[in-house]
């Protein structure tokens, strides 16, 4: 949904490739359904039992309304979505020491691939600030793209995320109805601690 959207400078662009990408992914089954649309913005209707929340995507979620309304927001709207009983699962790059990620003035490779069809590219933060009191996250994001066809796209983004903390996160939850069963730092099922570098949740809508 809000998470096929990239912010080149002051133009807003759906990435059609990341649904192209799905139907690819999905061919021969016939029991998926997917639209593009806005988390924040648009209804997502209701009746499921699952939503999914991860690829870190409640911290780089895309709205015009203040960051951390948008955070809490998502979550809210997930329970409108769910049937009683239905269940959250919220995948989140968390750290108890936020400001060890995140005052970095240099420059850091966040991801640097060659896809199937022979587009290369590479995403960088640079300038990053963290503001212990608010939370917030000030960094460029720099885009740096060579598609298959030989074009070139570069692009720096100007950029101000809030960094929700695992009280938060927790207070949002119970505010729309959920109860946590379950959280873990990690894949293998270890309890979030001093190294922790996820946040993993598993909450069920009970009201």
């Amino acid at each position: 949904m809000n998470g096929g959207k990239i912010l080149f400078g002051e133009q807003l662009i759906i990435s059609k490739w990341m649904l192209n990408k799905l139907h690819q992914k999905a061919k021969g089954m016939n029991n998926i359904n997917w639209r593009k649309a806005n988390v924040i913005q648009d209804a997502w209707g209701n009746g499921f039992d699952v939503v999914v929340i991860a690829g870190n995507f409640m911290f780089n979620i895309i709205s015009e309304m203040e960051n951390k309304e948008a955070q809490r927001l998502l979550i809210q709207n997930a329970a409108d979505a769910l049937t009683p009983g239905g269940g959250i699962y919220i995948d989140y790059g968390y750290t108890m020491h936020p400001e060890k990620w995140f005052n970095d003035p240099g420059e850091n490779v966040i991801w640097e691939e060659t896809d199937s069809e022979g587009n290369t590219g590479r995403m960088i933060l640079l300038e990053s600030s963290y503001d212990k009191d608010s939370r917030v996250f000030k960094f460029t994001r720099r885009f740096e793209l060579v598609l298959a066809d030989g074009s070139v796209i570069k692009q720096d983004v100007s950029c101000q995320k809030h960094f929700a903390s695992l009280e938060q996160i927790h207070e949002w939850l119970d505010s729309a109805g959920f109860v946590i069963e379950n959280e873990y730092r990690d894949y293998k099922l270890n309890p979030i601690g001093e190294n922790t570098n996820h946040a993993i949740i598993w909450a069920k809508k009970y009201t």
